[in-house]
This record gives C-alpha cells, structure tokens and sequence, in this order.
C-alpha cells in the first residue's frame, strides 16, 4: 500500500485547469478522487472500493472529499485497473478488460497494480493472460509470480528461464530471496551437463563417431538452453561394420540417456527448492 499526503504544490495542480479527469470516471458526486503519477484525476465511489478489493480502504486512503490521493502508477494502467472496480455510470457502456489486447508491458503493471491495491477481479484476469505469456516472458512472470505467491505458475515458468545468460537473470528477478534460490535451481540442471561430461571422460570408446556424435549433439542443445536437451538425442543404431566389432558400447548410451532422463525428473519444483544454510 503506498500513497502519499497532498502537498501544498500538489494541492495547486490539483486546482488547476491543467489537470483533466477520466472521461470514465468523472462524477462529481464521487465521494474519493485519486490522481495518478501523470496528473489525471479518477473520481471513485467508496462503496465501490469497499466491495471489489482490500487495499483501497485501508487508513492510508481515507482522505477527506477534497483532496485527491496520490497513487504511483501513471492514468494508462488505473483506467483499466478502475474499471475492474468501478461500473459504468448510466451515460457510459464499458466492460471489465478481458486483457488480451493489452501491451505486455501495460499488463505486467495493471497486474502489479492489482496485487498491491487487492483488486481481485483484476488479479485473476492478470494472471490468466500471464500464464499465456509464460514462453515470451519467462523472467517477468516468475518476478511477479514468485512476488505474489504463485507458486504454480511459477514452477510452471521456471523450467523456462534456465537458458538465460545470467546477466538477462540477475537484471529480471528483483523480488528479494529469488535470485538466490533461482541459482540453486539452475544449478540442478547443470549436474545434467556435469554428469554427463563425466561419464564420456570415464568411456573409452569415446573415439566411436556415434557416441562422439551424440555428445555432440546433447552438448550444443544444453549450450543453447539446459531445457531443450529434452527429449534426448536419439541414440544411434548398432551397426555389423562397427570398428569396435563385438565391444561395440554405443547401447551404454541407453544406460547414460535413461540416468539423465531419471535426474531430469528428479529436479524439483522450483518453489519447493531450498536454500542451503551458510
């Protein structure tokens, strides 16, 4: 929750023919006008607040009919994030926003906006369309549903930010604590690799071009992103005229791609990771 008290400067703006107000949202008879980072005014009902979200009508917001209460977001995300709140008055036809022809940037603030001020119409609408944008927007969505408690459209998106560069990672994922438990994460799927670097150092047929072959491969897909080694390259047939005749070991990566695929599903969720004590 964050407002701030009117100021002697703000309460000139506020007088002044420079300022408009929402066409939307312009009875005078509104009993709270709220003004936005941009200086556009919103005239809202209490009983309005009161009965489609909790964190309008905490103390901060109980201001008297004059002045208006400064919100921080700018007017292009509370007329939408309003309109969740507030119905049409009579002369006015508008629905809720369905949110599917919103920019992405515009919906992640009506979403955070939502989330701060408990507009729950708008918070389940947010999160639906969200969830749709999970491959586009990984970093974005985990923030804020990390940030908010989502645990399962974060564990759902997770899976898709580990083929970041970790600068991309570090610049993204603002929300206290989750940059660390993300490492820990990412870390999982580097065993994959790890293991698997191992295990082709110890073979010694690693001169077979099949088994070179498939390395080669697993390798240039978890270099591009850890996720997409999945499903694995598909291992390469014995053949009669294998150099290696009767020791032939191209069926041991049947055995390698059955542990990785056992490790694989063996990483857990990325909510339930946990953070090593120091």
């Amino acid at each position: 929750m964050e407002s701030t008290a009117p100021s002697e400067s703000s309460m000139k703006d506020f007088s002044s023919s420079n300022l408009t107000t929402s066409p939307l949202f312009s009875d005078s008879a509104a009993d709270i006008t709220f003004k936005s980072s941009d200086g556009m005014l919103f005239k809202i009902y209490r009983k309005y607040l009161e009965a489609t979200s909790a964190g309008f009508t905490a103390p901060p917001f109980v201001e008297t009919d004059q002045d208006p209460v400064l919100l921080q977001e700018p007017s292009e995300v509370l007329e939408i994030l309003f309109r969740f709140v507030h119905p049409p008055m009579e002369s006015q036809q508008y629905h809720q926003p369905n949110m599917a022809d919103v920019e992405p940037e515009v919906l992640f603030a009506v979403a955070e906006a939502a989330d701060k001020y408990l507009v729950y119409g708008a918070m389940n609408i947010c999160l639906s369309r969200m969830d749709k944008f999970a491959d586009k927007y990984p970093l974005k969505i985990l923030n804020h549903s990390y940030k908010h408690g989502y645990d399962e459209l974060a564990d759902r998106t997770a899976p898709l930010t580990v083929g970041f560069r970790l600068p991309a990672v570090a610049a993204k994922l603002t929300c206290p604590g989750l940059l660390q438990k993300w490492i820990v994460y990412y870390d999982r799927w580097m065993e994959l690799s790890h293991f698997t670097w191992l295990w082709m150092q110890d073979s010694p047929y690693t001169r077979c071009g099949k088994v070179i072959g498939w390395q080669l491969e697993f390798f240039k897909r978890f270099a591009e992103n850890p996720r997409s080694i999945f499903p694995l390259p598909p291992v390469p047939p014995f053949t009669k005229d294998c150099p290696y005749e009767n020791n032939c070991h191209v069926g041991d990566l049947n055995a390698l791609s059955l542990e990785i695929i056992k490790m694989g599903k063996a990483i857990p969720k990325f909510t339930s990771i946990l953070i090593p004590s120091r």
